[in-house]
């Protein structure tokens, strides 16, 4: 039994295919556990209006949402406040599901265990084998990768276009056929920003990227243009429909402003969230829906016009909120809970244990890999490009942890990568210990 066993471990650790497989079923097990666990507690985690958005689409009313901002004793249609792919595919089942949960968070889990495999090609183009399974199995179990995986918001879409999108860039600058990867790269950049918004800022330094990585400019530039011609095929349909709608170019949502605005604005930085969202908001009567979106970015720059020292102090709080190790108690508000899935105070030190143990380990991993690994180092930098990107754009916004996640991704698989190389160089030492007792006890007379 034994022998067979091990036998079919090496079997598996030498194929492909089937330590794909297990990496998926081991990134599956718990997702879809805490999915059901979720359901039976009927925990909703979501922002409202993407339920709203899917029921209207579902009954045919395309994605709208009826809004009151307090104050204004008005009800306006909100078209395009939140970005359209999650609703709209849950829009598409919502009558097949019957409004269920459950059938979304299983969906959710089984693409954020996909995600998951997807580290593992970026771990083998990054550092090694060995260490890009490592690394895939740590972000299968990472709890709070585990958390986002399932909830009814935009992150499992999210991550799973971002990453991919990463993982094609690394294919069209190291492989075969790379206009069709750089295309498949802007695609996948395209529906990642009609998931969440925020990567369409990160599409002109990709595409930068390509154009400087390779020794051969004229290849660079070809790829960065089939990169960006894929971005713009995805989003053109939905900036043409912004524009039937608003008669305004939209490129993403109008909910950028509000980000903006509450956070950078002279309550934001004593609001312990580190945002702050006024209780009124008189001061939007009688605006529509683009112009409360301008209105809300001029009073965010006229914040940081008039007050240009005390932003600077928003930016590097917000920038050590992003990379915090434990969240904010204020963020974990006890009715996001049920009492048979985590306590708030237990999610706080299951979130905070599981970021501060692995943190060593990726900054260990990535200088480790980046002073080993020359030849990847342009690989390295698409992933600095992102880090970089994301802390950027959200101390300009604002800053939570759930934003940070899509990052370990990456970031674990350097983790998996420090931590194989300790044990090498545990098992090298341990090794010529043996080695040296063994020789001395060889040079002992009888």
């Amino acid at each position: 039994m034994k022998d067979w066993l091990i036998s079919s471990a090496r079997f598996v650790w030498s194929s492909d295919r089937w330590l794909v497989l297990l990496l998926f079923i081991s990134a599956l097990v718990p997702r879809v556990g805490l999915a059901i666990k979720l359901d039976r507690g009927r925990h909703v985690y979501t922002d409202p209006f993407y339920e709203i958005y899917a029921r209207n689409f579902h009954a045919g009313r395309g994605l709208v949402a009826d809004y009151s901002y307090e104050g204004t004793g008005e009800t306006i249609p909100l078209r395009s406040f939140r970005p359209p792919l999650f609703p709209m595919l849950w829009g598409l089942v919502y009558g097949v599901t019957g409004g269920q949960y459950l059938p979304i968070r299983l969906a959710h889990a089984g693409l954020s265990a996909l995600t998951c495999v997807l580290a593992f090609f970026i771990g083998k183009r990054l550092v090694s084998r060995e260490a890009a399974a490592l690394g895939a199995f740590l972000v299968g179990w990472y709890p709070p990768l585990v958390w986002h995986g399932v909830n009814l918001m935009t992150e499992p879409l999210f991550m799973f276009f971002m990453v991919l999108t990463v993982c094609l860039l690394l294919e069209a600058r190291m492989g075969d056929s790379a206009m069709l990867w750089a295309l498949g790269a802007g695609v996948c950049a395209g529906l990642g920003t009609l998931a969440r918004s925020v990567l369409q800022g990160f599409v002109p330094l990709a595409g930068l990227w390509l154009i400087f990585s390779p020794s051969n400019r004229k290849r660079g530039l070809a790829m960065a243009l089939a990169f960006w011609l894929g971005f713009v095929l995805v989003m053109t349909p939905w900036v043409v429909r912004n524009w039937r709608v608003h008669r305004a170019f939209v490129p993403t949502t109008t909910d950028a402003g509000h980000g903006f605005f509450i956070g950078n604005n002279e309550r934001t930085l004593t609001d312990p969230r580190g945002v702050y969202m006024p209780e009124r908001w008189e001061f939007l009567k009688g605006l529509s829906e683009v112009e409360i979106d301008r209105k809300l970015y001029s009073l965010g720059l006229q914040f940081i016009r008039e007050h240009p020292g005390r932003w600077c102090r928003h930016l590097v709080d917000k920038f050590l909120r992003f990379w915090r190790f434990y969240p904010h108690g204020e963020f974990v508000a006890t009715d996001q809970f049920s009492s048979n899935v985590l306590s708030p105070r237990l999610y706080v030190h299951v979130y905070g244990l599981s970021y501060s143990l692995a943190f060593p380990f990726m900054v260990a991993g990535f200088v480790l890999a980046y002073r080993r690994f020359p030849s990847q180092r342009p690989g390295y930098h698409l992933v600095l490009l992102m880090v970089a990107y994301m802390t950027g754009i959200h101390m300009i916004y604002i800053a939570v942890l759930r934003y940070r996640e899509p990052l370990m991704f990456f970031l674990l698989c350097f983790g998996g990568y420090s931590l194989l190389s300790a044990g090498n160089a545990l098992r090298t030492r341990r090794g010529g210990a043996s080695a040296a007792l063994a020789s001395n006890r060889d040079g002992e007379s009888p």
